[in-house]
């Protein structure tokens, strides 16, 4: 329990993949076990199930175990994903070697953001931010940017302060 509370720099040691890490939070990441629970009261009031089967310590465990050579051929990630989705999915998406990735033009205005985060969001969201709490958050994501959770909480806060300062007008449906 320890090692889970603690967070942070030991979450931010090194996998042979990104990937993994973020595979092994499924199981760690107290945050995430919430937030699940809470979208799944939700989802139900409506009659919904949501599905997460990575949420399973087995399939995690077994994910970890696969060996390289069924996950790599060449310059292509997760082959025996493609191989198993080959009569599902469009030959396009089948034959691509990359995805758009954009956590690199996120961090780019991050750092550029200390003052926005420590104390412009701090004034204007208080009580649901704190300074302190802030600053902490912001000196997380610095201290380890490849974190990802952070990153994320980071941008959420900060667009949760832009909507709350610009009134959004809906319109009624015709």
């Amino acid at each position: 329990m320890r090692r889970r509370t603690r967070g942070g720099p030991n979450e931010c040691r090194k996998f042979r993949l990104i990937g993994q890490r973020d595979l092994l939070r499924t199981l760690t990441d107290a945050y995430r076990s919430i937030a699940t629970e809470i979208t799944e009261s939700y989802l139900a009031a409506f009659g919904m199930e949501m599905r997460q089967p990575f949420n399973d310590y087995r399939l995690v465990q077994h994910a970890f175990s696969t060996p390289e050579t069924l996950r790599l051929r060449g310059n292509k990630a997760k082959h025996i994903h493609v191989m198993a989705m080959q009569d599902l999915m469009p030959t396009v998406v089948l034959e691509r070697t990359n995805k758009a990735e954009f956590s690199v033009v996120f961090r780019n205005h991050l750092d550029a953001m200390s003052d926005v985060f420590t104390k412009t969001i701090p004034r204007d969201l208080l009580p649901w931010v704190t300074p302190d709490g802030m600053e902490r958050l912001f000196h997380t994501y610095r201290r380890c940017p490849e974190l990802g959770g952070p990153m994320w909480v980071l941008w959420s806060t900060y667009g949760s302060e832009l909507t709350l300062r610009k009134p959004v007008s809906v319109t009624e449906p015709a």
